[in-house]
């Protein structure tokens, strides 16, 4: 962990995003449906966390983190974090759609860059944030606020 007051980069995410994006742009259809294809191996028409967890492993290992993964998937099939609401999900919600895959593309650097900003912030690694931590984190972040302004905003 970085403990320079510099502010945190999410570029090495960005940069893979638009690589993936410019991939699908460039060819279209076919290149997102070839995308797609190499996620659900088993072509089944859906996909698995599990078949999710395995691409990203193999073809895209800066976006190999389980909780970022987890949440982006559950954000995708219900529409929230909730793990009760996944739980009591059944069929196609408990999977990712076709139609729904761009989306699922998407959640998934969101959440990797959104948990990498935490781990950053997050300096003790309790896997929460003080207001001390928070404070520094709003600097880091480059957010403009004094002290009193982040602490106030934390509470």
């Amino acid at each position: 962990k970085s403990t320079a007051m510099t502010v945190i980069s999410t570029a090495e995410f960005d940069e893979l995003e638009n690589q993936i994006r410019e991939m699908i742009n460039e060819g279209g259809r076919a290149k997102a449906l070839e995308l797609w294809n190499r996620f659900d191996y088993n072509g089944s028409g859906q996909l698995s966390l599990a078949e999710i967890d395995k691409q990203i492993t193999e073809e895209f290992p800066l976006l190999n983190n389980t909780d970022a993964l987890i949440r982006a998937f559950y954000f995708t099939t219900v529409g929230c974090m909730d793990t009760e609401a996944y739980k009591k999900a059944q069929g196609e919600d408990a999977y990712v759609q076709k139609n729904e895959f761009m989306k699922l593309l998407r959640n998934i650097f969101y959440f990797n860059k959104l948990w990498s900003v935490f781990d950053e912030i997050d300096t003790d690694d309790d896997r929460r944030v003080s207001v001390d931590e928070f404070v520094a984190g709003t600097d880091e972040c480059g957010l403009e606020l004094s002290p009193e302004e982040a602490a106030a905003k934390f509470e």
